[in-house]
């Protein structure tokens, strides 16, 4: 892998000019926490009670944006923020968040990041939760938002491929149905099993695939990335990755080794 990395992780809205790197272009890896706050990180909270090594190292080497604001303090706002450099009350979505079975808030037409990335020779992936609308296929044809009219069969579109990701896995919202893997347009498996309501704080009843693990989410987004990066070490194409995650917003689900990590709570451990 002929390219440095350049890493960047947000918790709020990240809205600048996209200006082409010169020779060599650097790897952009962006990471976006979900319902992070500041004091969650030992680096800038020493009274925490637990420490964050990896992030507190990319502060100490890096440069960190003390003086952040949003327009919201949300979910879908924010990740249109981050992929269209736009203030989210420019697009239908005044305020709250993408509702399940809703349309894609990102317009066609709307240039993305990623799509910037492309057109200066990047391969780009996204790996991790996407909350900014489908195109539901209709059982028959043409596209729905109602869930009793959708086909998991088909292609999926209007998602992160339909807006400059040539590679995409997730789970969209890990809280939200249908509760199967993502791989580009396609569900991994038949939702045909039923998630009941409160299975977890916050998790929505709805279609599943059979033994979908909740604990198994973040654990898998690490495998992925790790993977994709590694993949990437001997192609002479500079890549940008970006992988929101899916802490620690609810459910609070940490699995295998973090599970009882930092004795404090399954909150810091995930």
């Amino acid at each position: 892998m002929k390219h440095t990395i350049t890493l960047a992780i947000t918790a709020t809205v990240l809205i600048g000019t996209f200006r082409a790197a010169a020779a060599p272009q650097p790897n952009v890896i962006v990471i976006l926490g979900d319902d992070m706050g500041i004091d969650s990180v030992s680096a800038f909270n020493p009274k925490m009670g637990m420490k964050t090594p990896a992030i507190d190292r990319l502060a100490s080497e890096g440069m960190s944006f003390m003086d952040a604001h949003s327009t919201s303090g949300v979910c879908s706002p924010t990740r249109y923020g981050v992929l269209t450099g736009r203030y989210n009350w420019r697009s239908r979505l005044k305020r709250g968040i993408v509702g399940k079975w809703e349309r894609p808030l990102i317009a066609d037409a709307r240039l993305t990041l990623p799509e910037m990335f492309r057109a200066q020779g990047y391969a780009t992936c996204m790996i991790g939760k996407w909350h900014l609308g489908w195109h539901w296929p209709k059982k028959g044809g043409s596209v729905t938002q109602k869930l009793d009219e959708i086909d998991f069969t088909k292609p999926i579109n209007g998602g992160p491929n339909s807006h400059g990701f040539d590679y995409y896995f997730g789970d969209d919202v890990p809280n939200w149905p249908p509760y199967a893997w993502r791989e580009n347009e396609r569900l991994i498996g038949n939702p045909t099993a039923q998630m009941k309501q409160g299975t977890m704080v916050d998790v929505s009843a709805g279609p599943a695939v059979a033994d979908w693990d909740f604990s198994a989410v973040l654990l898998e987004y690490g495998k992925r990335c790790t993977e994709y990066v590694r993949g990437r070490k001997t192609k002479k194409q500079p890549f940008s990755l970006y992988f929101p995650m899916p802490s620690p917003h609810t459910p609070i689900a940490p699995g295998g080794k973090f599970k009882g990590i930092t004795g404090i709570s399954p909150y810091a451990d995930f």
